[in-house]
């Protein structure tokens, strides 16, 4: 019997100071329409890092989606720097200098089977005087 694959969805509600509730709704769609559990984090800006840490020790998700900037990448990518995870990004930053790197495509729906499906690459984090300084 094959098991529902299961992601966790990390949304920053800040980040490029734009209104995520269209993006969340896409993704949750998406999910849906592919037989994919979702469980929905917003991030407070308070213990993020730690309450990511429980859901994906509650949940362990096949992939984790992280839509907001950098910044949020960096942090689900510390909280789970332990973990064996597939993140799949949908760019919500203002600048979004990783999903630039990563030649992303700019819109949700183009971004949306990328970031639920597409096979994984490596790439390094950076710690400077052990604190992470980037991914």
């Amino acid at each position: 019997m094959n098991a529902q694959k299961k992601y966790i969805f990390v949304v920053n509600p800040i980040s490029g100071d734009v209104d995520k509730t269209e993006m969340i709704s896409a993704v949750e769609a998406y999910a849906e329409e592919t037989g994919i559990k979702i469980v929905t984090f917003e991030t407070t800006g308070e213990n993020d890092e730690s309450a990511l840490k429980n859901l994906f020790e509650k949940h362990r998700p096949h992939r984790v989606l992280i839509a907001g900037g950098d910044g949020t990448i960096k942090m689900a990518g510390e909280a789970l720097q332990h973990q064996d995870v597939i993140f799949g990004i949908i760019p919500a930053g203002s600048a979004n200098g990783l999903s630039v790197d990563l030649n992303l495509p700019a819109t949700i729906a183009e971004n949306l089977p990328i970031a639920f499906h597409s096979d994984a690459m490596e790439i390094d984090m950076i710690s400077i005087n052990n604190k992470k300084a980037c991914i």
